[in-house]
């Protein structure tokens, strides 16, 4: 959204005139029209930021779904010390 409401700064300018005047507060308009316009300047990082979260979620995310999966499937709930992997080859797995 930051990549396309930077190649149109007519869209961008619609969208923040159109957020500022729902708001009666001077101040928090001002806050939010400039929260805008730094999360666009700054897309790049913004999105690389977004998709690490995502990885990171969707990663742990498949490791959780492994784990219960593993779960259901075991005898005794809890795994004993010996079975448990290092951090980094559980994340390289899941990925």
């Amino acid at each position: 959204v930051g990549f396309m409401l930077a190649s149109h700064p007519d869209v961008l300018t619609e969208i923040i005139n159109r957020m500022v005047d729902n708001i009666s507060d001077p101040v928090l308009a001002t806050t939010l029209k400039n929260t805008v316009n730094t999360a666009v300047q700054q897309r790049t990082t913004v999105g690389l930021t977004g998709l690490a979260v995502a990885l990171y979620s969707g990663i742990s995310w498949m490791g959780n779904l492994r784990e219960a999966i593993r779960a259901q499937y075991r005898d005794v709930w809890e795994r004993k010390a010996d079975e448990k992997e290092k951090v980094y080859f559980k994340y390289t797995r899941d990925f």
